[in-house]
C-alpha cells in the first residue's frame, strides 16, 4: 500500500462520519503536507552535501574534544560504517551515520 492510499484511509476511518467534502479537504492538507515534507527533506540533502561538509583540518580539530567520538564498525579488515557522536552525561547525540 501507498503512502497516498494509507494517509487517505487512516483520515476516512477516523473521520468517516464526514462529509466528502470534508474528506476531500483533509486529503488535500495531507499530501500538501507530504509534499512540504519531501520538499524540505530533499532541499536539505543538495545543501547537507555542499555545505556542511568538513574539511580535514576541521574533522582533526574535532577529534581533540573530550566529548566527540568516531566509532567504526569493521569486518574482515575493512570499514564497513562509522558513527560520529558527541557523549554528554544526560545523553548521546548521533551526528553523523554513514555506510560505506
Amino acid at each position: 500500500m501507498s503512502l497516498k492510499d494509507y494517509i487517505i484511509r487512516d483520515i476516512q476511518e477516523k473521520f468517516k462520519y464526514l462529509p466528502s467534502a470534508v474528506y476531500l479537504a483533509l486529503i488535500c492538507i495531507a499530501m500538501y503536507i507530504f509534499v512540504c515534507l519531501l520538499r524540505y527533506l530533499f532541499t536539505m540533502r543538495e545543501v547537507s552535501q555542499a555545505d556542511e561538509r568538513r574539511k580535514k583540518e576541521g574533522q582533526q580539530k574535532l577529534l581533540d574534544e573530550e566529548k566527540y567520538e568516531l566509532l567504526g564498525v569493521r569486518n574482515e579488515g575493512g570499514l564497513l560504517a562509522f558513527l560520529a557522536v558527541w557523549e554528554f552525561a544526560e545523553f548521546v547525540f548521533i551526528e553523523h551515520f554513514a555506510d560505506c
